[in-house]
């Protein structure tokens, strides 16, 4: 399971730093493992390819790795040695990536993972998605699910069904809000808004200006720390949320979505005809219908829930795992695309 891969990779950190591996045993004994596991073939050609050739300035620069659907390159995955910082895998897959015209960059070292959204129409300063640490992931049950959280974004199927990008979207809208505020801060018609605010609200009180000036700076500092969003949905799923998203997905999707979204189905064909049939299912069953991985039912119950497909539904405490109860509203859809009535 990714958890145990976690921690078993996790306790290697720390050994590989103090034998200072080489960039090439940093992928094979921490970054291959852990991306295999969220469902990466690395023995497949078509799916992953190492050293693949890009020239920047007349010089031969491989990525590391490029992780492909239907043959077409959409991610590059930049490894340096253990002890290499990782601001040093960001700055050179981002070229290569520029140079090649590929939308996602993972750079790592082996412990440090971050992920960048490559769109030149957005500032260089606003491409980061989120930067993650395996050995910092074993702290707490807490840190474990949300270090997991992040890299079910990474598996295939969230990348090529869009959550990621979704997910990406929504946090440069949060960066730039972050950003107007920390603009706003710095403006006297904010001040005075909070002076006014305060004495209308407390008659028989003054603000006094030094303790605006810490809690304003408490506010900046509290900023720089800001724990990483990872969605996860609790409305209802057929609130304008979902209904806005399930518009994308089935009803105006692009030509490539289409066809992502319809093999993604068909090639589940048997799991969702018995969902349909049975209303209510488990991950353990999912992996039985559909032969998963583990994680690949990790990728497919985010699909679900992301979408508002289906709602989580309690813990199957007998097979260990998880139940998802289906949303009707999708039912007609899923029927049309795999041509039942």
């Amino acid at each position: 399971m990714l958890q145990d891969v976690i921690k078993i990779l996790s306790k290697k950190i720390e050994v590989s730093r103090r034998k200072d591996l080489d960039e090439s045993n940093t992928k094979g004994s921490l970054v291959e493992p852990l991306f295999k596991e969220i469902g990466w073939d690395f023995e497949d050609f078509d799916s992953v390819q190492r050293e693949f050739p890009v020239y920047l300035e007349g010089e031969k620069k491989p990525a590391d790795y490029a992780l492909k659907f239907e043959e077409k390159v959409c991610v590059f995955l930049e490894a340096k040695r253990i002890k290499e910082k990782i601001d040093v895998a960001i700055k050179d897959g981002t070229a290569k990536a520029i140079k090649e015209n590929v939308p996602w960059l993972i750079a790592t070292n082996g412990d440090a993972i971050a992920v960048w959204m490559i769109e030149q129409t957005i500032p260089e300063e606003e491409r980061a998605v989120f930067q993650v640490s395996l050995s910092d992931s074993v702290q707490n049950e807490q840190t474990l699910n949300q270090f997991m959280a992040c890299l079910q974004l990474l598996n295939p199927e969230n990348i090529q069904s869009g959550v990621l990008k979704s997910f990406a979207e929504q946090k440069l809208k949060e960066t730039r809000i972050t950003n107007v505020l920390k603009t706003t801060l710095e403006t006297d018609d904010f001040r005075e808004l909070i002076q006014n605010n305060y004495s209308e609200i407390y008659l028989d009180d003054k603000l006094d200006q030094d303790v605006l000036d810490k809690v304003i700076q408490e506010i900046r500092i509290s900023e720089g720390a800001e724990p990483i969003p990872i969605e996860t949905p609790v409305e209802d799923p057929n609130s304008p949320k979902f209904q806005t998203r399930r518009k994308k997905l089935f009803q105006y999707p692009g030509k490539r979505e289409k066809e992502s979204t319809d093999r993604n189905i068909k090639n589940k064909r048997e799991l969702w005809l018995e969902f349909i049939e049975r209303k209510r299912m488990s991950t353990p069953e999912f992996k039985d219908y559909a032969q998963f991985k583990d994680q690949g039912t990790g990728g497919f119950s985010s699909f679900l829930t992301y979408w508002g497909l289906a709602t989580n539904d309690g813990r199957d405490k007998v097979r260990n795992g998880d139940f998802f109860k289906i949303n009707e509203v999708i039912i007609p859809d899923i029927k049309a695309i795999l041509d039942v009535k």
